[in-house]
C-alpha cells in the first residue's frame, strides 16, 4: 500500500505522521448474538453429557446457612433434575434447528434418569461443569457438609429444611415436558402424590423463593391437569392466590432487609408469575431490583468480587466472591416482571459462571431472546 509522508512543524515540535490512500474502512469485531451464544452454551452440554451439580462457596457461613436455613441445598447449583428440563425446554425453540433433535434426545434421557415427578437432586454423579478438575479431598469436603453431593438421586429435603417436603417447582417442569412431550395423564398420576399446601407465613416471610417455587409448581400443575383433560382442582387454585397473595405482600419490605441469599427475591421466578407481577405489582418490583441494584451494582457479573461484601445487605457479609444467585434472580425480574427490552437486557447479559452447562446463563439468554417477541 501507498503511503505519503507528511512533516508537520508545530510550536517547538515535529512528528511524523503516515497517511494511507483512501481505502475502504475495515470491518471493527461483531458481537455475537444471543442466538448464537445460545448455540454454543447447549452444543456443550450435549457433547458433555449428563452433568453433576457445581459447589461454589463464598464463604463457611454461606454454606452453612444454604445446606438447610435459607435454602433446600442451594449450595450445590442445579442440583434438581427440575431446572434441567426446565432450562433446555425453554431453549428448544430458540436453537438451530440440525441441533433441536438432539437437544430433545437429551432432554429425554435426562427425564428418564433423573424423573423431576419421583426426584429433586440428581446426586453427585456425572461430568464436571467446572473447566479445572476439583481435588478429590475437596469431593470429600463436600460430601462431609452434609450435603447430597456425594449421595444417589433423591427427593428428601436435607434435614432442618421445613418450607416443603419436595420441591414444587418440580411440577412446573413436569408441565412443560408433557406439552413438549405427552404423556400429561401418566405424569400428572405420577406427581399428584406430591402436592402440598404453601407453608405458614413463619417459614416464607423472609424466603421469597419459596413462594417463587410453590407459585410456579401451582401454576405448572393447574397446567397439567388441563393438558390431561381433567377438570382444575379447586384447592390448587385457591393455594396459588395464596401464594401470589403472600409473594406480593414481600414486596412491602424495604429491599435491604431482603436476606443476601435470596439475591433480590426473583428467584425461581417463570414467565407466568412474571406476568401477574407486571400487573399487579410492577411499581413494587421495580422499586426491588433499584434497592439490589444499588446495594450490589455488579450483581450481573459472574463471580464478581464486589456483591458479596455488600455491608448493607443481610448475611454472609465476609464473602469475597458473588453467588451465582444475583445473576438469575435480577435478570428474571427485569425479563418477566418488568418486561424489559432486548437491547435492555442485552446490557446485562455477561458471560457463564462455569464452562459448561450454567443453566442460569442459558435461561438468560433466552429471556433475552424472547424479550420482543409477542407472549
Amino acid at each position: 500500500m501507498s503511503k505519503r509522508l507528511v512533516w508537520l512543524v508545530a510550536v517547538g515540535s515535529m512528528c511524523l505522521v503516515a497517511r494511507a490512500a483512501a481505502q475502504p474502512a475495515g470491518k471493527l469485531p461483531t458481537v455475537r448474538s444471543a442466538e448464537e451464544l445460545l448455540a454454543d452454551e447447549i452444543r456443550k452440554v450435549l457433547d458433555a453429557g449428563h452433568l453433576r451439580p457445581v459447589v461454589a462457596n463464598p464463604s463457611e457461613q454461606y454454606w452453612q446457612v444454604m445446606r438447610s436455613l435459607r435454602g433446600a441445598n442451594m449450595i450445590e447449583y442445579w442440583h434438581n433434575p427440575a431446572e434441567t428440563i426446565y432450562t433446555l425446554i425453554r431453549a428448544l425453540p430458540h436453537v438451530p434447528a440440525a441441533m433441536q433433535g438432539p437437544l430433545k434426545e437429551y432432554i429425554r434421557r435426562e427425564w428418564n434418569d433423573y424423573p423431576p415427578y419421583e426426584y429433586t437432586s440428581t446426586g453427585w454423579k456425572g461430568v464436571s461443569r467446572e473447566v479445572f478438575p476439583i481435588p478429590p479431598e475437596m469431593q470429600e469436603y463436600y460430601a462431609g457438609k452434609g450435603g447430597r453431593t456425594a449421595q444417589e438421586p433423591s427427593a428428601q429435603p436435607p434435614a432442618g429444611w421445613t418450607a416443603w417436603s419436595f420441591n414444587p417447582f418440580n411440577f412446573y417442569a413436569c408441565w412443560l415436558y408433557a406439552r413438549e412431550f405427552g404423556k400429561a395423564p401418566e405424569i400428572l398420576d405420577r406427581i399428584s402424590r406430591r402436592l402440598q399446601p404453601p407453608p405458614a407465613e413463619q417459614v416464607t416471610r423472609d424466603k421469597p423463593h419459596v413462594l417463587n417455587c410453590y407459585v410456579a409448581g401451582y401454576i405448572g400443575y393447574l397446567e397439567l391437569e388441563k393438558l390431561a383433560g381433567r377438570p382444575a382442582s379447586e384447592n390448587v387454585r385457591q393455594w396459588l392466590r395464596q401464594a401470589q397473595d403472600a409473594r406480593v405482600a414481600l414486596l412491602e419490605l424495604d429491599p435491604r432487609q431482603v436476606y443476601t441469599t435470596e439475591a433480590g427475591g426473583f428467584l425461581y421466578l417463570v414467565p407466568e408469575f412474571g406476568n401477574y407481577l407486571h400487573r399487579h405489582a410492577r411499581e413494587a418490583v421495580a422499586r426491588h431490583v433499584q434497592g439490589y441494584n444499588d446495594l450490589a451494582p455488579m450483581w450481573f457479573l459472574s463471580e464478581a468480587d464486589e456483591p458479596s461484601r455488600a455491608v448493607a445487605r443481610k448475611g454472609c457479609p465476609e464473602g469475597s466472591m458473588a453467588q451465582f444467585y444475583d445473576y438469575s434472580s435480577l435478570f428474571n425480574a427485569k425479563a418477566f416482571a418488568l418486561k424489559e427490552s432486548r437491547r435492555e437486557l442485552e446490557k446485562y447479559l455477561d458471560v457463564p459462571g462455569v464452562w459448561r452447562g450454567d443453566l442460569f446463563y442459558i435461561q438468560n439468554l433466552v429471556s433475552t431472546i424472547e424479550a420482543d417477541k409477542p407472549r
